[in-house]
């Protein structure tokens, strides 16, 4: 996993952590073994060539979303808790941080074809009291050589806002108001996964996302 940290934090949250464990596994080839093992003592022979891999993956670490709502913009339509002013700011909004420009540019010139683009907040998946599953977005871009990568990196940009805006939305505040959260102690980090299905993969590949 490639971790594109940011001066204001380098956090990776709950569903990227999973992620990280996930290659961990696949490293230490646990995933072979019990797959080598469910397979012994059935007519499916094949487990031996069936290669378990991780998408390539990277992560826009915390101070990234730190920083873009740190944006006057931004940060007054936080403070007046409106869910629907702060995705409208959000989405008007573009991303101004540099470093954030230069993240998202390592990350295309590294990688082509359909991306998601995925939620990773520090109170989602495997973390304490982590109700969340499901509520934050994922959006979907096409990562073309062919297109100039200044646009890329504006489609790329805005599809991290999109997923940013998820964090305040009426649903998941709800929630944490319901299960005494306090969203000031939560952060948003984005995975960038590539996709892969049919068409895409050998037979022999098991994919764990």
């Amino acid at each position: 996993m490639k971790k594109l940290t940011h001066p204001k934090g380098d956090g990776i949250g709950g569903k990227a952590a999973g992620i990280e464990a996930l290659e961990s596994l696949v490293a230490r080839g646990v995933f072979k073994e019990l797959l080598l093992d469910m397979c012994k003592d059935t007519r499916y022979r094949k487990a031996d060539v069936i290669h378990p891999f991780v998408p390539k993956t990277s992560v826009l670490c915390s101070g990234h979303f730190q920083s873009y709502i740190g944006q006057d913009r931004i940060s007054s339509a936080i403070q007046c808790k409106d869910p629907l002013g702060i995705a409208d700011a959000i989405l008007k909004t573009p991303i101004q941080d540099s470093k954030t420009f230069n993240a998202a540019k390592r990350i295309l010139e590294s990688t082509s074809g359909p991306l998601a683009i995925r939620s990773s907040a520090s109170c989602e998946d495997g973390t304490v009291r982590s109700p969340f599953a499901g509520d934050f977005d994922t959006a979907f871009i096409v990562s073309n050589p062919e297109i100039a990568i200044e646009t890329r990196i504006e489609a790329f940009l805005k599809a991290v806002r999109f997923v940013y805006s998820s964090f305040f939305c009426n649903k998941v505040q709800t929630k944490m108001h319901a299960f005494d959260i306090n969203p000031d102690h939560h952060t948003m980090s984005v995975l960038v996964q590539n996709i892969v299905g049919t068409g895409l993969l050998h037979n022999s590949d098991l994919v764990l996302t």
